[in-house]
């Protein structure tokens, strides 16, 4: 092997490194970015409920409010 030949396959080695290690990073930093948008969406999805939570209390605290003086009156109570 002449030594032109043997320092184009040493080049050719380092570019398919570097390469690789390029392809990588990004797929690792395209995994990353996924587990963070799906962190997201679950804490989202978790702040929804809370809400819809939150208000069918009131809701449930308003109506309570409201029918609690007409059963005082009719004497249900």
């Amino acid at each position: 092997m002449t030594p032109d030949i043997a320092a184009g396959a040493f080049l050719l080695f380092f570019i398919l490194i570097g390469f690789g290690a390029v392809v990588g990073l990004g797929a690792f930093l395209l995994v990353k970015g996924h587990g963070k948008l799906a962190r997201a969406d679950r804490n989202r999805e978790i702040e929804r409920d809370l809400i819809e939570a939150q208000r069918d209390a009131a809701a449930q605290r308003t109506a309570s409010q409201k029918l609690l003086p007409k059963l005082k009156r009719d004497g249900r109570l």
